[in-house]
């Protein structure tokens, strides 16, 4: 199931796990972190002050110093404080430090109890850290305060694929689809969980399923091709190797399906 999990830490969007970064606006995030450092030199006790540029910082990619503002906001004693240690756990995400991460997470949840931000973030951390059943405990969390987000269903499902738990997993990801029946996520988990399971039919229904919504993924048609080349449609399965490789010419997997399944025509 790990090619679930690349892309649905793709699609949610929440942790900020991703690595690119949107430069369009740094030109005033330098700016508003110049600003924030002037205040921070007139008032060098107002903890606003050092979350506020440590936002700046973050988006910046300056992990470390965005790090170091947060943990002075913290020391300051931010009136939100809880907030203050959920973005710097996201900064530790980026920087792939989970344990720090979680332990931040975790105690903004300490001082926030109904912080479900921090307990889908946590969740996914733990699910990093290979730490299943806890994984499970925060999205049930988020699902109880929040029992109307696909992403939760989804990535709920996709830690009990990991642990085997193919049926619960189904109703999972058949609730986000619910939820969002206009959105591929849903579709998708349940075409690689069937492929998983081997059965390549279902796989490829709920694959077309996800294809009819979005026909610019290159990484839909490149699973459809995966089941259709274990039925032997090797003709079927190399057009869409092909179509995934004209969708995203620099993956080197799409790349290999596609040479792969050319030798077999």
């Amino acid at each position: 199931m790990k090619q679930i999990i690349l892309y649905i830490l793709t699609l949610t969007v929440v942790c900020a796990i991703a690595q690119t970064q949107d430069t369009s606006n740094w030109k005033t995030l330098r700016y508003k972190m110049q600003d924030e450092t002037f205040f921070i030199k007139l008032n060098p006790d107002d903890p606003y002050h050092y979350y506020n540029r440590g936002n700046a910082k973050r988006d910046l990619t300056m992990y470390d110093e965005a790090i170091a503002d947060f943990t002075k906001a913290i020391e300051l004693k931010h009136e939100r404080i809880w907030t203050v240690f959920y973005n710097r756990g996201n900064v530790y995400c980026r920087m792939l430090k989970w344990k720090e991460a979680k332990n931040d997470f975790s105690k903004a949840i300490e001082l926030n109890k109904n912080y479900i931000n921090a307990y889908f973030n946590r969740g996914m951390v733990n699910d990093s850290l290979k730490l299943y059943n806890e994984a499970l405990k925060d999205f049930d969390k988020v699902i109880e305060l929040d029992s109307l987000t696909s992403d939760a269903f989804n990535t709920r499902g996709i830690i009990k694929a990991e642990l085997k738990n193919y049926t619960e997993a189904l109703i999972d990801f058949h609730k986000a689809i619910k939820l969002d029946p206009n959105g591929v996520t849903g579709y998708y988990n349940c075409g690689i969980l069937e492929t998983d399971r081997k059965d390549y039919f279902k796989a490829i229904e709920y694959l077309n399923k996800a294809i009819a919504i979005d026909q610019n993924r290159g990484y839909l048609y490149n699973s459809r091709g995966i089941a259709e080349e274990k039925l032997n449609k090797y003709n079927e399965a190399f057009e869409d190797f092909k179509k995934a490789t004209e969708l995203d010419p620099t993956n080197q997997l799409f790349k290999k399906n596609l040479k792969t399944i050319q030798a077999q025509k």
